[in-house]
């Protein structure tokens, strides 16, 4: 009762606040309603819109991946195999069975024996107010088309529902080891983006392959996922990415579609559901006290509908708010330095991705929407945030230079944030949680790996090479790709900056080019400055406890470590870098707030990462898994994880209560010169501090404390390189 009162206390002129609980009390009041509407009522949307506007040239597209990749990754779309979140490449059918998580599988797949055209299968798996629209779409179909079990959770094999309102799915699916992330990672459909940029590039016959398979996957996710319905439906966020990636994906096949297998029947139930994806978005905006990078997607999700539907009132007041909330967001959800607020390196690079793909569509809008711009209502929004009217917008539609100048040099900023922290194996430190999320995935980034190796490199793949063996394909390598290396981002990033830190044109030109074809070849030149020290605090602190943990280098007739040595700071993030020919160390400071979420942060102030020659002496664990084993993921956020320095197993980070009165360690620099740097972690009555010095061919970590504690750096056994990832070896 006492934590109550200190809410409402703590809380009682926030007008956010109060404003989220009424809107829960209004929906709890509605849902059952709106619950039997949809169980009882076609829940489609059918518009007037007969076409959609284009953002992309093909004849700009260009590409420099492998072709070797290419074919591969075409094949395994083909055959319905994908690889999501440490799956492996396993097949995603109503009859596919699971490997399993950390030994945990189900078997719930519904038996269907004909996949008949009339679509009378349907009939297993729908509320039957939705069967005779999806019978119509599922017969658009080609014969012999095997369909993707879209509401099946393919690792574990538990199965949600087509059949079941959207806001309950979790709520009827709540087992061990089941992750709702997984088939809302393939409802994004990024893959189907991925293919139809691939398709430029083919010959007659593997385009119309990829094209027909564009097809029939949409008109079966159309089919078996009416809106509101099931758990592709449940997240807002995904319904956003999807929108945005089948918009993208459209654009790109629609032009080399010269047997028009896209015909103006598919057209029709194509802009169809993307205004129903537009519908929903905003029925459903995740809209937070603190907003994040949910609400984000959901915005930019809405941008690109908007901006790809005809205009009208209702999608000129969309693109109106949309336009409003990507700009207000760069503004609370990036710093000046660029980065994210969300203090991690992974959710740094989809919010940055997302805030590029906006900015490029956003600078190439046609006159006629534009003009829309000038004139929208905003009244006919009717949701939080509210639509501002239009002398209150930062953005001059009128000039041709809609997004203000600071906007554009944000943007420019958090791609130099990526490339500051980018190690020498191109790979990025991993800080805060990594869940793997992209929201355009273009050129594969990664490498093979012999299928019969696959399993020695991953305890989650243990069992691997059985399950594929029932397939009865060949296939004797396994695509492994890299989530922790960020070029596709850099590479975007030069698409609409002229920079030649961010080129990667020569293993990369996907990106690039498609982010110049979509800007229509806008470019931006900007000065970027890295952050720096403000100020010192002014002295350190005698403490009683000390360790010190050194690496020595080999010195050879190489050079040293400290020549040509950097120091790049970014305080508001809160990381610090030393940068050499031969040395990466980057350390973690992060000041947390309460303006930010703390949800994606771990218990890992003062750790670091290390890699020097090339070679990671010292990595961070990552996350590994959310929801469907919580102990494992505490464990992977936990002080134990990280090399840092642990007190009486305290924690050290964030600690919440239900008042919302946050208590963050205060952190401060206390020392810093041109090859070290000095930082002081207070909390409550514990003082620690951390002297990071790269010498000739050594590199120091003297760790000191007011309490005895231990010096965790080099014990820590598990390392997982991305979501649902956990190698065998930690290096």
């Amino acid at each position: 009762m006492s934590e109550i009162l200190k809410i409402l206390l703590h809380n009682k002129l926030n007008l956010t606040f109060w404003g989220k609980v009424f809107r829960i009390i209004v929906f709890k009041i509605k849902s059952p309603s709106l619950r039997r509407k949809a169980l009882k009522g076609d829940t489609r949307c059918y518009s007037q819109h007969q076409s959609l506007n284009t953002f992309l040239s093909v004849i700009d597209i260009q590409h420099s991946i492998e072709e070797s990749v290419v074919d591969y990754h075409i094949k395994m779309y083909l055959r319905h195999r994908y690889d999501l979140l440490g799956s492996g490449w396993v097949k995603h059918t109503y009859c596919s069975q699971p490997l399993g998580v950390e030994g945990i599988k189900y078997n719930e797949n519904i038996k269907i024996e004909d996949f008949d055209k009339a679509g009378n299968w349907l009939s297993k798996i729908l509320a039957p107010a939705h069967l005779e629209e999806s019978k119509r779409i599922w017969a658009l179909t080609d014969e012999g088309y095997e369909p993707i079990d879209w509401q099946k959770d393919f690792k574990s094999g538990a199965r949600y529902g087509n059949n079941i309102w959207y806001k309950d799915c979790r709520k009827v699916v709540n087992k061990k080891g089941v992750d709702v992330k997984v088939p809302w990672e393939l409802s994004r459909m990024q893959h189907l983006a991925q293919l139809a940029a691939f398709s430029i590039f083919k010959n007659k016959e593997v385009r119309s392959k990829i094209i027909r398979e564009f097809r029939n996957q949409f008109l079966d996710f159309s089919a078996t996922n009416p809106p509101q319905m099931g758990v592709c439906w449940n997240c807002t966020m995904d319904v956003a990415v999807r929108a945005s990636n089948l918009l993208i994906a459209y654009d790109i096949l629609k032009q080399v579609d010269d047997e028009n297998i896209l015909d103006d029947a598919f057209g029709a139930l194509f802009v169809q559901s993307m205004y129903e994806h537009g519908k929903h978005i905003v029925n459903n905006i995740e809209y937070a006290f603190i907003p994040s990078n949910h609400f984000l997607s959901n915005v930019v999700g809405l941008l690109y509908i908007s901006a790809y539907l005809p205009g009208s009132e209702e999608t000129d007041t969309w693109l109106a708010f949309s336009l409003q909330e990507v700009i207000a967001r760069m503004k609370q959800q990036f710093s000046d330095d660029g980065t994210n607020f969300e203090s991690s390196t992974a959710y740094h690079r989809i919010s940055t991705e997302m805030m590029l793909y906006a900015t490029a569509l956003i600078v190439s809008l046609p006159e006629n929407r534009k003009k829309a711009l000038a004139k929208y209502d905003h009244k006919r929004w009717t949701k939080n945030p509210v639509l501002k009217a239009r002398k209150f917008q930062e953005w001059n539609s009128e000039s041709g230079k809609i997004l203000p100048d600071w906007f554009v040099k944000r943007l420019y900023q958090a791609g130099r944030f990526v490339f500051d922290i980018t190690k020498p194996t191109n790979e990025v430190p991993q800080i805060g949680d990594n869940d793997s999320g992209r929201f355009l995935k273009l050129s594969p980034v990664g490498k093979f790996v012999p299928n019969k190796e696959v399993e020695k490199k991953y305890a989650n793949l243990n069992g691997y090479n059985e399950l594929i063996s029932n397939y009865a394909e060949e296939d004797e390598d396994f695509w492994d790709e890299n989530a922790l290396n960020h070029s596709s981002l850099l590479a975007a990033m030069s698409g609409l900056f002229d920079d030649s830190d961010f080129d990667r044109s020569n293993d990369l030109w996907l990106e690039k080019s498609l982010v110049q074809s979509l800007s229509n070849g806008e470019k931006f030149r900007i000065s970027g400055t890295n952050s720096i020290v403000s100020s010192l605090s002014a002295s350190t602190e005698n403490l009683e406890y000390k360790s010190e943990w050194v690496y020595t280098a080999s010195l050879n007739s190489r050079d040293k470590l400290t020549d040509k040595l950097q120091f790049i700071a970014y305080s508001d993030f809160g990381v610090y870098i030393f940068k050499s020919t031969r040395v990466y160390l980057s350390i973690l400071g992060v000041t947390n707030s309460s303006n930010q979420p703390f949800a994606h942060f771990h218990d890992d102030k003062l750790s670091f990462e290390l890699t020097i020659d090339g070679k990671d002496i010292v990595v961070d664990p990552g996350s590994y898994l959310y929801t469907p084993l919580p102990d494992i993921y505490k464990a992977f956020k936990s002080s134990k994880a990280h090399h840092s320095i642990i007190v009486e197993s305290r924690k050290q980070g964030l600690i919440h209560n239900l008042s919302r009165k946050n208590r963050y360690p205060k952190i401060d620099i206390v020392g810093l010169d041109v090859n070290s740097i000095c930082l002081q972690v207070k909390m409550k009555d514990i003082i620690k501090q951390r002297r990071f010095t790269i010498e000739e061919n050594r590199v120091v970590i003297e760790s000191s404390c007011n309490r005895a504690f231990l010096d965790n750096t080099g014990k820590v056994k598990e390392y997982s390189n991305g979501y649902g990832k956990l190698l065998n070896n930690v290096l």
